[in-house]
């Protein structure tokens, strides 16, 4: 684990940890506000608010 913050990057660019790209740009399209805090020695935390639909 790290406590590097995650980064946009584009999809599928540069891939080598098996990953495509799409799920940080989701969540940060998705929600309401994205919250990354590093957690000494274990890494990070990383809240993310959404808005209940109808």
């Amino acid at each position: 684990m790290t406590p590097v913050p995650p980064r946009r990057r584009r999809p599928a660019d540069g891939v080598t940890d098996g990953g495509q790209g799409y799920g940080w740009l989701l969540i940060n399209r998705l929600a309401d506000a994205v919250e990354v805090r590093p957690v000494p020695e274990s890494g990070k935390t990383v809240r993310v608010h959404l808005t209940a639909g109808p």
